[in-house]
């Protein structure tokens, strides 16, 4: 059902309005499964006027994410020219940037997901227009730091990037100034993180080889998938890819949405076991548990924004452009906390049970890991804490979306303990999905075209384990409020799945430990300037 936007503001020519309606529904419903007559519907107009505007839907596809890229390159522009000062011209640019996607939040979803639709001259000059704007930051970075590496430059410029683009991921909102300045914070935290140099040579472990038909097929459907975009796939691809006849596949296999089902219920699977204690054994942040064996055997066995949530987006979250009030949010407190806690306290899934060591954790400083016996209390706290700030919004009137009261200190959890455990959860995340990236690069690119039921299905699982690390980083850095937290959870999401979507950066050296610096970078960013931005 079409959902009618509104009317362009004065001045506004209809092939601009039009654009912004199809931005609009192609982020919310993807690209695939929005008609001409849809657009023009939200417009109040016939189908056949749209045809005046555009010679047909690739055409505006084509228009809206070349808009975007035309305003990011203004804004580019003219910060780049305002000092000699690469520390304030950095700030400036993602200050700058931050306000375009705040305006324009669909656009983060455009070009992860829906520039694969394009036509070849369309996505050469989008590529071109995306390899620019990420070159004028990575010379804009050497400059601040000249002794940075390359290609570390350029990781740190896309997760600046990404940290900018993951509200197309959720609804949570600050007030303008105070989302800008945080947006920009982040980025520029990013930016500044330092890597260890010891792990220059320690690459991401390889996917595991498929063994089994059926494996090989779900295999080769995701990559293809990722690749094209699940519409253009066609069994008999899937088939060839795996090297049998596209009919066998339905002795393994229902069809294209079974397999798309299929990988959603995988990597379900092995982000609950990034939950379990008991359930992995993840050392060092280099993928590579303590006894040596490869995660793909120990955190979750043999087996992605994208935008609304995390299969039609970057991250795990809420519905793109949905904005959640405090109450809805309250209301939903309950079953966030029985959820948490059951998956926190559940065994690995049949499938997996039989690679689980069941041996404690430790983070990369010998740190101790809460094993499964603390499971519950820290799926508690952190449905606790959450419970608190939601009932406070509540009954003061707030909104998801504003700064809002701190979120409760948790009584189970000191700070310290939340943090190393934060920690921890970060390197499981991290070794997960690089271990699965074909599987997970499907999955956020195109959990959108999954049936309703399963989609929200799906979303409640993103909520749930989204809140499980929200739980954490309330308690690590109480200061810090509830749209806050959310926004910087889901902001880390964003740089590990993004890079999991990039080929030129997947394959490099000291990738995992990188991620995990970044990652801890965004979230534990020092309470005395998130109580700053907090009050602006």
């Amino acid at each position: 059902m079409t959902t009618r936007t509104g009317r362009s503001a004065p001045g506004t020519t209809r092939r601009a309005q039009l654009t912004a309606i199809a931005a609009t529904l192609f982020a919310r419903d993807g690209y695939h499964n929005v008609t001409v007559g849809d657009i023009a519907a939200a417009a109040g107009l016939s189908g056949p006027a749209i045809y005046r505007h555009f010679p047909g839907k690739q055409a505006i596809l084509a228009e809206v994410v070349r808009s975007g890229f035309d305003e990011m390159a203004r804004a580019l522009a003219a910060d780049l020219a305002t000092t000699t000062d690469p520390a304030d011209r950095l700030r400036t640019t993602y200050r700058d940037l931050a306000s375009f996607v705040i305006r324009r939040p669909e656009f983060g979803v455009m070009w992860r997901r829906e520039h694969r639709h394009l036509a070849p001259t369309d996505a050469a000059d989008l590529a071109h227009r995306m390899t620019a704007a990420s070159t004028a930051t990575v010379t804009e970075i050497l400059r601040l730091r000249p002794t940075l590496p390359a290609p570390d430059a350029e990781l740190l410029s896309w997760a600046a990037l990404s940290i900018l683009g993951s509200i197309s991921d959720h609804g949570v909102r600050l007030p303008r100034a105070a989302f800008e300045e945080l947006l920009a914070s982040m980025a520029m935290d990013a930016v500044s993180t330092e890597f260890d140099p010891d792990e220059a040579n320690n690459r991401p472990q390889s996917p595991p080889i498929s063994e089994g038909r059926r494996e090989q097929i779900l295999t080769a459907a995701a990559r293809l998938f990722w690749d094209r975009g699940y519409h253009a796939v066609t069994l008999e691809e899937i088939g060839a890819a795996a090297g049998i006849a596209g009919p066998s596949i339905y002795s393994h296999f229902t069809g294209k949405t079974d397999l798309l089902q299929t990988i959603t219920e995988r990597i379900g699977d092995r982000l609950r076991l990034t939950l379990v204690a008991e359930g992995a054994e993840v050392g060092g942040g280099d993928g590579v548990g303590d006894s040596g064996v490869e995660p793909s055997r120990t955190a979750f066995a043999n087996s992605d924004t994208s935008a609304a949530g995390a299969p039609e987006g970057s991250g795990l979250a809420d519905g793109a452009g949905t904005d959640r009030s405090a109450t809805a949010e309250a209301a939903s407190t309950d079953n966030l906390q029985a959820g948490t806690a059951a998956l926190t306290n559940s065994a690995p899934t049949a499938s997996f049970a039989a690679d689980a060591p069941g041996s404690a954790l430790a983070d990369s400083s010998g740190a101790a890991v809460p094993t499964a016996a603390t499971g519950s209390a820290l799926a508690d706290s952190a449905a606790a804490c959450l419970s608190a700030e939601a009932n406070s919004a509540d009954k003061t009137g707030g909104s998801a979306g504003s700064a809002g009261p701190a979120l409760a200190d948790s009584a189970a959890l000191s700070s310290a303990a939340a943090q190393a455990a934060l920690t921890t959860l970060v390197t499981r995340y991290i070794a997960t999905v690089l271990a699965s990236r074909d599987l997970v690069a499907a999955y956020f690119t195109e959990g959108h075209n999954l049936p309703d039921r399963d989609r929200a299905e799906t979303r409640r699982f993103q909520r749930v384990y989204t809140a499980h690390w929200a739980g954490l980083l309330a308690a690590a850095r109480p200061g810090m409020s509830a749209a806050e937290v959310r926004i910087r959870v889901l902001a880390a999401f964003a740089v590990v799945n993004d890079t999991v979507r990039t080929r030129r950066l997947i394959d490099r050296g000291g990738l995992p430990g990188r991620l995990r610096a970044l990652m801890l970078a965004v979230l534990l960013t020092p309470v005395c300037r998130a109580r700053d931005v907090n009050r602006r």
